[in-house]
């Protein structure tokens, strides 16, 4: 009779262990799902970004096809003076565009 008693308080000791452990697997799951949820979100997240820098460049490419479209146009009715002063602008643009982009900031 006291071996009985004596192996279902281990079974019992075990099983005990065996929920405990079943409960800390529970949780790291559950933490493990909740990082995957917020993982998921700032994929998308980006992605919408990514979407956005897209449509921008688009744009932006859109824009240099006309401009080069209106170059061509003015060197072949043989407006050059006007073609010299806009190629030159642009020039000065793309210069001071560097510039304030990539200057070193002076410390006070």
């Amino acid at each position: 009779g006291r071996m009985k008693r004596g192996k279902s308080s281990v079974d019992e000791m075990m099983e005990k262990q065996n929920d405990d452990l079943t409960d800390v697997l529970a949780g790291k799951v559950n933490m493990l799902k909740q990082i995957s949820i917020r993982m998921g979100k700032e994929v998308d997240d980006q992605n919408e970004q990514l979407d956005g820098y897209n449509d921008s460049a688009g744009g932006v490419m859109d824009s240099l096809k006309g401009t080069m479209n209106n170059i061509v146009e003015m060197a072949s009715t043989g407006d050059t003076q006007t073609l010299v002063y806009r190629v030159l602008a642009m020039f000065g643009g793309f210069v001071l565009l560097y510039y304030f982009m990539f200057r070193t900031p002076v410390n006070p």
